[in-house]
């Protein structure tokens, strides 16, 4: 009798383990698949969120009415995602056509100052803001953003090779603003030459800029 108790023990204890040990499983199970449903909530909102904030962001830049315009573009620099970068460069473009050129490279500067911002972009946008400054500067020569080209110059990250001939191209078209804008006899401005030289014979600037480059320095020289 005993050892018919002792085995019915056993068997209790063994049943009760496993009953116990699914009970643990399905719990465990529960809240992965709670896990997993949550996340999949989450995805969708994200996705539903970039599509409205896409959606968004078309109807900005194609609207006519400005004032309705900025309202969008506002609420989309507010967001967490690329729309919100997209945002604020429409918003730069907005107003360097309305020649708010101070506000412009505030923008700017508050764009590239984002540590969230990969350098890639960085490089990117550091490049148009000095192309636009030169432009600027060009058109307007008592302003005075000669400092700002050379920081958004700087910016542009050297070990991105693509970008080494657009560095090389912004530096000689800032001396030739400075050229322009002072007066400076081109021909006798060593730095021009020289940079002009290191420009025509570096393998890693395309044809396309050299050939704007040498366009420009025959301009200067023969003008």
């Amino acid at each position: 009798m005993e050892d018919n108790s002792s085995t019915n023990n056993f068997f209790l204890n063994i049943k009760k383990t496993i009953n116990n040990n699914l009970k643990l499983i399905v719990i465990i199970l529960s809240v992965l698949f709670l896990l997993f449903l949550l996340l999949q909530t989450y995805n969708y909102f994200i996705k539903q969120s970039t599509l409205k904030n896409s959606i968004s962001f078309y109807k900005a830049i194609s609207i006519d009415r400005e004032d309705e315009s900025n309202k969008i573009l506002s609420v989309l620099n507010n967001s967490n995602d690329f729309y919100a970068i997209l945002s604020q460069l429409e918003i730069i473009d907005k107003n360097i056509k309305n020649k708010n050129y101070e506000l412009v490279n505030e923008l700017y500067k508050n764009l590239l100052n984002d540590n969230n911002l990969e350098n890639i972009y960085k490089t990117a946008i550091a490049s148009v803001a000095a192309y636009n400054f030169i432009n600027i500067q060009l058109i307007n020569p008592s302003t005075n953003y000669i400092d700002d080209i050379n920081n958004y110059i700087e910016i542009i990250d050297d070990e991105l090779l693509n970008y080494n001939g657009i560095k090389l191209e912004l530096k000689f078209l800032k001396i030739i603003t400075e050229v322009e804008n002072n007066n400076i006899q081109y021909n006798n401005y060593n730095q021009a030459i020289e940079l002009y030289d290191i420009i025509m014979s570096n393998e890693n600037v395309s044809s396309i800029i050299k050939e704007r480059v040498n366009k420009i320095h025959e301009y200067q020289l023969y003008k």
